[in-house]
């Protein structure tokens, strides 16, 4: 080979090989961007611009370790990040920019550095606006993301939000208006169908709504179905309800005043496994767990007086339902 063949030789490999280096260790991103990459153990930052308000799919997947996602803003500050909501040890979020401008993606392991081969995907995710009492046809194919919609809600509105296709395996998910994630169902409603039942929303504003595949080979039509409701409220009366494998879920409402004491009774026809949850704020509840008896109590005390919800979620996996009977009373 001659020397100019040579240098030609060198001059292609610099022109083709840091293109491909640079893919794999960084660099700009832009919606509809699949990077295939690799890393050793360290992270690999992309930068991209977005709107204010726009709601923007971000999916890391990878054989080799597993990952975690990082949205960063200008400043440096975590701003969203997501472990396993990808499937397996795969990571997704949705990430809708609090304002125009700079921000960066950062991929890495759930311990931080990470080593192996990644597959990371950018997109623009079409949101579909709902309102109350609609439906809404879905139709699955294999492949499919996760579906976004959004929906404004007034603080202390009920909602029930369902699929009615009991052979079609998806994940409902609502964030409030600040983006947290404050309901989720898998399997609540008839078969594989999702419920979020007696839902209350904590806050007046927009929520995000995202209805996504259990798994990438799901297929299927299913209606996506938004009712508002109203909360049964509890008391010393009795409260009679029948769950088993279509509901397995139902929430009540009872108003309590500051330091009470209160009893709550829960009674089933046959021995019965089921949880109770007394929610007196987003991160504090008192529970209550009982495993294949006729009947359970426990008394609790309110710090403040307020409306407050309690649900009960039946565990029996019995062929047949499970009728049960609750109420609150004062303890003495």
């Amino acid at each position: 080979m001659s020397k100019q063949a040579i240098r030609w030789f060198i001059v292609c490999l610099l022109v083709i090989v840091p293109g491909t280096m640079a893919l794999a260790q960084g660099g700009t991103i832009n919606a509809g961007d699949v990077i295939e990459g690799s890393v050793t153990n360290g992270t690999v930052e992309y930068q991209f611009t977005a709107k204010a308000g726009e709601t923007l799919s971000i999916s890391l997947s990878s054989d080799d370790f597993d990952t975690y996602l990082d949205v960063l803003d200008s400043s440096g500050n975590v701003i969203a990040s997501d472990d396993d909501s990808g499937g397996g040890l795969n990571s997704a979020l949705f990430f809708s920019p609090p304002a125009a401008g700079a921000y960066t993606i950062v991929v890495r392991s759930f311990g931080g550095s990470a080593t192996g081969s990644y597959t990371l995907s950018f997109s623009a995710a079409r949101v579909v606006s709902l309102a109350y009492n609609s439906t809404t046809p879905l139709v699955f194919t294999a492949g499919d993301a996760p579906l976004q919609f959004t929906l404004d809600g007034q603080a202390g509105d009920v909602l029930n939000i369902y699929t009615d296709n009991g052979e079609v395996d998806v994940r409902i998910s609502l964030h409030d208006p600040e983006g947290t994630e404050f309901a989720y169902d898998d399997d609540g409603g008839v078969g594989l169908a999702s419920y979020l039942r007696r839902t209350v929303l904590p806050a007046s504003g927009t929520y995000r709504l995202v209805v996504e595949p259990y798994s990438t080979s799901t297929t299927g039509t299913t209606n996506l179905v938004v009712e508002q409701t109203t909360l049964v409220m509890l008391g010393v009366t009795p409260q009679t309800i029948t769950l088993g494998s279509d509901i397995s879920t139902e929430r009540f409402a009872f108003e309590a005043a500051a330091g009470g004491r209160y009893r709550l009774t829960v009674r089933a026809n046959v021995s019965a496994t089921a949880y109770v949850d007394i929610e007196l704020g987003l991160y504090e509840s008192i529970s209550l767990n009982f495993t294949d008896v006729l009947e359970a109590s426990a008394v609790f005390e309110i710090p403040e007086s307020g409306l407050f919800s309690v649900s009960i979620d039946d565990y029996s996996w019995r062929a047949d339902s499970v009728d049960y009977q609750i109420s609150i009373t004062p303890a003495e």
